[in-house]
């Protein structure tokens, strides 16, 4: 059974459907946004207080990244519905309460105006004060912008966070398989099943970023690579070791994409 042939008026509406569908998710989730009071949730979170319009915006944007991705594949689409996507999974919180849900949260603006008032920690009052850099880094920012109170930060840090997150693990997954069709799927995985009220202004919400940035740098210009970075011409791949001579067929030793690449020494 033969294929159809594409022609190019087909292949142009189908270029067209992922804006058509991002288009019809953000209508649907701004016409059914709503604020919800957080004293009338229950045990389902707050999916209760979601209306079905809303709701719908998700398979939509879903739907979406599937048609560029297996399509077209072109890097700006994709940016920006994942950037959509992030925004729609992470802002939805912040955007219909109107504080920031964890109360540690706001113990950590209350360390960052200290020092910003003060100049200086409280000494011997909390132990998180002997490591006071994320808290003077959040009242410089404060301070640097006008707003005078860190606070204001404290509703859209999980937006911030997690979504300079995605960017982490897809900058890992390209490093590791190259920047096709893999690393997106990857960034996406993450997107809809990182953890929850763990990237709240805090410490170790930066220090998570950081870590994904050292990752990301030693596997993209530290480590030798993998077999299944086909997509990156960046590099020279070592020879392949003669495991199999004469038959041409593809190294099987895997550890092998884990090798330093410095230079050993000739003499």
């Amino acid at each position: 059974m033969e294929r159809p042939v594409e022609t190019e008026g087909t292949r142009s509406t189908r270029d067209w459907w992922p804006f058509a569908l991002t288009a019809a998710a953000i209508l649907c989730w701004v016409l059914g946004f709503r604020e919800i009071d957080p004293t009338k949730l229950g045990s389902l979170g707050i999916l209760p207080g979601l209306s079905p319009v809303l709701l719908a915006a998700y398979p939509l944007l879903v739907a979406a990244f599937v048609l560029e991705l297996t399509g077209s594949h072109r890097t700006a689409v994709l940016t920006g519905i994942t950037v959509i996507a992030v925004f729609a999974v992470y802002g939805l919180q912040p955007a219909a309460e109107p504080a920031a849900r964890l109360p540690v949260a706001w113990l950590h603006s209350g360390f960052a105006n200290y020092i910003a008032a003060h100049g200086d920690v409280l000494h011997n009052f909390d132990t998180r004060f002997s490591w006071p850099g994320f808290f003077a880094l959040l009242a410089f920012l404060t301070e640097a912008s006008g707003m005078h109170d860190t606070s204001v930060l404290l509703n859209w840090a999980p937006v911030l966070l997690s979504g300079v997150a995605v960017l982490g693990v897809r900058a890992i997954a390209v490093a590791i398989v190259g920047p096709g069709r893999t690393s997106w799927i990857a960034a996406w995985i993450f997107l809809v099943a990182n953890w929850t009220e763990q990237d709240y202004a805090s410490p170790q919400g930066t220090t998570y970023i950081l870590l994904l940035a050292a990752l990301a740098i030693t596997f993209q210009h530290l480590v030798a690579p993998s077999p299944l970075a086909t997509g990156r011409a960046d590099i020279k791949r070592p020879p392949a070791p003669n495991s199999t001579a004469g038959s041409g067929s593809r190294p099987r030793d895997w550890w092998c994409c884990w090798r330093w690449r410095w230079p050993r020494p000739t003499s």
